[in-house]
């Protein structure tokens, strides 16, 4: 499904056609620049109207790896699964697929870390200095 040509009208008749909110899905989708980005949600519709806006420019929006690409080309492939724990799996087993034929793989690694480090300073604030660490 071609999305570089996707405006706010033909959005909400996409959107219509998706799974839902609470459905866990593994998604692909071909960037501006070539690169896949590949992951899995619980609300696929929500996702990929983030990704549109991160393409647009907007702060707020969806990952800033799809934004360094310029944004979504290209809805590539999803499928619904029955839990979200496959749902991840599968888009890890896509990833590897990928890499294998050689495909360039757009990440949110450094993304994931920042949250990940933010996480640990909140979780840290209120602990005495003797019972903060690295965990």
């Amino acid at each position: 499904m071609d999305l570089s040509r996707v405006g706010p009208d033909m959005l909400e008749a996409l959107v219509n056609l998706l799974p839902g909110k609470q459905t866990p899905v593994a998604y692909m989708v071909r960037l501006a620049d070539r690169s896949l980005y590949i992951a899995s949600t619980n609300h696929l519709p929500w996702r990929l109207t983030q990704m549109l806006m991160a393409g647009q420019g907007r702060d707020n929006t969806a990952s800033k790896a799809v934004a360094r690409a310029g944004g979504v080309s290209r809805l590539e492939a999803f499928t619904i699964m029955r839990t979200e724990a496959g749902a991840v799996e599968l888009a890890a087993k896509w990833t590897e697929q990928a890499r294998k034929r050689g495909e360039k793989i757009s990440t949110d690694e450094m993304a994931e870390q920042n949250r990940e480090q933010a996480g640990r300073e909140a979780f840290m604030r209120d602990a005495p200095l003797g019972e903060r660490g690295d965990f």
